[in-house]
């Protein structure tokens, strides 16, 4: 099969799945996929289009402004009709909308934009007689809507009459309806309370709602409006200066329509850039859904001049917020031994860009996620990405399945060391439990060289593969065994990376005894546990004497339970631990600190102080920072909240300073925290 026909193949696909999520989401209001996923499969289609464009046919998605209107409502004709807009991923896309309408308006200096959240609700249309509230209709095709003005009503940030003298014979409004996410969340608690179907979304709750019968509903549901477009006679003024946008949203609110107040003039890249990144991260602390922001230029004679194409202005462009869903087809499954023993599935694919980076692999989690997804071979699948976690496979798009494709089979024996794998259903686990395996001291050893532990710069987990294929290293301490003529065998090691190497290695032995125990890579002690036990024992000596004989002593430590505990036996109890700790003190990697500095010195104002770092530091670097926090018995964490008792501030920080100035947070220069271990 050549590549036109597979592509053929493929438009028949989407074209399916794209008309069955049209009929679901606007006629019968029970939406069967997120939106990112179906702009995702939109996307895709189009560009099939774009490079086979004899494929495309009368029928295709591509050709629709929206939706068929639902049947059982009075139908109203659009005068203007209500298009869609054109879609940007990224702000280079944005730049090439702009770079093409200045191309188109090459006569007009007045380059400037508006920039609003897209909402994300549910599109209406207001038409005003006389200044009084005449119809309302719902977007539909986008030249034909159903007439909902009665559930309109109900909503009261929408004027029934305009608040403003001698208003123009007709007038035109457009906005969103949506539901806020307080409203929301009660909405759906009142639901589950009554063993109703709960909504999906704020968007799929509104849209519900406007289509009630009773507008009793609307209004107890408590509806909200925000207008962002006006349409009015020709020879109507709405103010003595130019016509541009900004001012007709300053007028829509004068009419005692909301407008978003985030919405911002822009006049340059860099204005541009900082307003997108900022809503982009800031966009989660707000009390309603935005997928996006709209940009629109702001002169209304450059409006008319760039016009519309078929289905969308050109004067206006939507740019998405970063999908944190996609789909792709799957190419294989690999699975990944890590330093526990556990196995991960991963799925493989072609790379996508999902919440604004490019991903090609994304996790199953273990054996009883891969039963539940039932991945076949060459299956279309939904990988998700919410903030920094790693990607995953939500699920299998089952009706894109090629037939007769058979199961990926999970394996029984290890495919690192080829021991049989054990099954552990109360961890939801399977593991290799050979304590020989390739890949689990390769994990271990990687653990140990990680940024967060022993920070050894230079020491990533391709060298480690390297290292273990030569025979050079098969446990931690023999890293400290290492010397230039060991690894002159290395292949694509010269002179300078050897030397810096082995200086980052030698570098580690001087390291705190709390970073050396969290690196040994116990299970359940992490890097606040391990800061913990080593504030109260000054070695690992006392720490397993204790942990053998005396464990109550353990429990005292605020915040570690019997996990901890059971844990710390039982890796003291292997013989291999034992010899490996034995063997990396001989190597002079000593745990264990001076008593004075864990007990009778820790500096008062960092000791049991929580720590957040934001911005660019000057005078160290931030994981010495880190390090010399936690030697002096505090804690750094990662973002704001109440508990948090010192924000470190450097230069250009983040939206973290913003957060920590609203809620009262100390903040402190790079000069303030140095001069704190100075006083001690």
């Amino acid at each position: 099969m050549n590549l036109e026909e597979l592509n053929k193949q493929r438009i028949i696909e989407l074209k399916k799945l794209i008309d069955n999520a049209n009929y679901y989401y606007y006629t019968l209001d029970k939406p069967v996929i997120e939106d990112s996923l179906y702009d995702s499969l939109y996307r895709e289609l189009i560009n099939i289009e774009k490079e086979f464009p004899q494929l495309k046919s009368h029928d295709s998605p591509t050709n629709r402004l929206g939706g068929e209107t639902a049947k059982g409502f009075k139908k109203i004709v659009h005068d203007i009709p209500l298009y869609s807009l054109d879609n940007a991923f990224n702000l280079k896309e944005v730049q090439d909308w702009i770079a093409k309408t200045e191309k188109l308006l090459a006569q007009s200096n007045k380059k400037c934009l508006v920039a609003e959240l897209k909402i994300d609700g549910n599109a209406i249309a207001l038409k005003y007689h006389d200044g009084i509230l005449h119809t309302a209709a719902t977007r539909g095709d986008g030249k034909e809507g159903e007439d909902i003005t009665n559930n309109i009503k109900r909503i009261k940030s929408i004027p029934l009459k305009l608040r403003i003298d001698k208003p123009p014979q007709w007038l035109e409004v457009r906005g969103e309806a949506f539901i806020d996410l307080h409203s929301f969340k009660k909405i759906n608690k009142l639901r589950e309370k009554n063993n109703q179907t709960l909504f999906a979304n704020p968007r799929n709750a509104c849209a519900g709602s406007l289509r009630q019968l009773d507008p009793k509903i609307v209004s107890e549901r408590k509806l909200d409006f925000f207008a962002y477009q006006i349409f009015f006679p020709d020879n109507f003024k709405i103010c003595d200066v130019e016509d541009n946008h900004w001012t007709r949203l300053k007028f829509l609110k004068n009419c005692g329509f909301k407008i978003n107040n985030h919405s911002s003039l822009i006049y340059n890249t860099e204005e541009l850039t900082n307003y997108c990144n900022f809503w982009e991260k800031e966009r989660e602390k707000i009390n309603f859904d935005t997928d996006g922001i709209v940009l629109k230029i702001n002169n209304i004679e450059d409006q008319k001049k760039l016009g519309f194409t078929q289905k969308a202005p050109r004067w206006a462009i939507a740019l998405k917020f970063p999908a944190e869903e996609v789909s792709t087809k799957i190419l294989n499954l690999s699975f990944q031994v890590g330093r526990t023993g556990v196995i991960t599935p991963v799925a493989n694919f072609n790379p996508v860009q999902l919440a604004g980076t490019k991903v090609s692999r994304a996790t199953l989690h273990n054996l009883d996620r891969y039963q539940e997804l039932n991945i076949h071979e060459l299956d279309t699948i939904v990988v998700r990405k919410a903030g920094e976690i790693i990607p995953e496979v939500v699920r299998v798009i089952k009706e894109l399945r090629v037939s007769k494709a058979a199961k990926i089979p999970f394996p029984v024996i290890c495919p690192s060391c080829g021991e049989k794998l054990e099954r552990q259903p109360e961890l939801s686990a399977t593991k290799c439990t050979n304590k020989r395996c390739d890949s689990i001291n390769i994990g271990i050893i990687q653990h140990w060289a990680s940024k967060s532990a022993m920070n050894i710069d230079g020491l990533g987990k391709k060298i480690i593969e390297q290292l273990f294929a030569a025979n050079l290293i098969s446990n931690i301490a023999d890293l400290y065994t290492l010397d230039n003529k060991k690894l002159m065998t290395i292949e694509r090691m010269g002179n300078k990376s050897i030397n810096n190497l082995l200086k980052a290695i030698e570098e580690s032995k001087n390291k705190s005894w709390s970073k050396k125990l969290f690196a040994l890579g116990i299970n359940h002690i992490g890097q606040v546990t391990a800061q913990s036990i080593c504030n109260k024992f000054d070695n690992i000596i006392k720490l397993r004497e204790t942990t053998l004989e005396n464990p109550e002593r353990i429990k005292k430590i605020n915040g570690i339970g019997e996990e901890v505990i059971e844990s710390l036996k039982n890796w003291f109890l292997d013989d291999i631990n034992s010899s490996l700790i034995d063997n990396l003190i001989n190597q002079g990697v000593h745990f264990s600190d001076a008593l004075e500095d864990i007990t009778l010195n820790l500096n008062p104002k960092i000791n049991q102080k929580q720590f957040v770092i934001t911005g660019t530091l000057n005078s160290m670097q931030r994981s010495k920072l880190i390090e010399k926090i936690e030697k002096n018995g505090g804690f750094v964490k990662t973002s704001i909240s109440n508990k948090i008792n010192y924000l470190i501030s450097g230069e250009n920080p983040g939206s973290k300073l913003i957060k920590a100035k609203q809620i009262g947070v100390n903040i402190l220069s790079e000069k303030d925290i140095i001069a704190f271990f100075s006083d001690n």
